[in-house]
């Protein structure tokens, strides 16, 4: 990505991408064809997405095998503030101390799963599938009508859940 405009919408056709994206200023990133055919790969050694400003919002990727090299958290991304937002997005295979799967965004209609360090840390969660994370599904965020399953953790910890189903969750 390589614009310096505020609110610039961005098209990306399908492909692997290499991670490491730093998104500085308000913009939209969208896929033209959805998650299944729009990869941001991290490599296992680089966060998907080491920023995304806030007023920014990914839709339609698949962002994996990021890791969080230096502590901040989110293996797959970091996000600024809840001011950021990922749509219709899957966040899966990725790792970290703090955070696991993601850090700090607004999240509708996505799948966090199979994240080590947890699938989502400080975000809000609107619609989301939340499964099969090493550690909590959730820790500190919001979720609202969000199924939590299956996390060696416990499903959500700290958080405020409206509407969720929680089931096989390992911890308490």
């Amino acid at each position: 990505v390589n614009t310096t405009v505020p609110g610039a919408l961005v098209l990306v056709t399908n492909g692997v991408y290499a991670g490491g994206l730093n998104i500085t200023i308000p913009l939209t990133l969208r896929s033209i064809n959805g998650s299944q055919f729009s990869v941001i790969n991290g490599g296992g050694t680089n966060q998907c997405v080491f920023y995304l400003a806030g007023g920014a919002s990914l839709t339609g990727f698949t962002l994996t095998n990021g890791f969080d090299n230096i502590g901040g958290g989110g293996g797959g991304l970091y996000g600024g503030s809840t001011n950021a937002f990922l749509t219709n997005c899957i966040i899966a295979g990725n790792s970290a101390r703090y955070g696991g799967g993601v850090e700090s965004c607004t999240f509708y209609n996505c799948t966090l799963t199979g994240n080590a360090g947890g699938g989502a840390t400080g975000g809000i969660l609107y619609n989301c599938t939340v499964t099969s994370n090493s550690g909590n599904g959730a820790d500190s965020c919001t979720l609202y009508n969000c199924t939590l399953s299956g996390n060696s953790g416990a499903g959500a910890s700290a958080c405020t859940l409206y509407g969720c189903a929680l089931s096989a969750n390992a911890g308490p």
